[in-house]
């Protein structure tokens, strides 16, 4: 939530909403350690915090966000998927 005050000095609140969902619209292999993955379908990013170009999302307002992240692999695989935030 932000507040402004007009030129009457009078303080106006309102609320920046901040959200995107994404997906790869097919599977990868072998990504490289490190490696950014960009989902190329994205479904929403309001307050285009979020560039689909890079895979980079930017907390630009101040707040609480939460990121889910569902993987999937063959049953007869051993993965080991690691999610960084920096």
């Amino acid at each position: 939530m932000h507040a402004n005050k007009d030129s009457k000095g009078i303080c106006n609140l309102f609320v920046v909403i901040v959200a995107f969902m994404a997906e790869l619209s097919s599977g990868i292999k072998d990504p490289a350690i490190g490696s950014t993955i960009v989902f190329d379908n994205v479904h929403m990013n309001l307050g285009d915090a979020f560039n689909p170009a890079n895979g980079v999302f930017v907390a630009k307002v101040a707040g609480v966000y939460v990121f889910h992240l569902t993987v999937s692999t063959p049953l007869a695989t051993s993965n080991h998927v690691s999610f960084f935030i920096f």
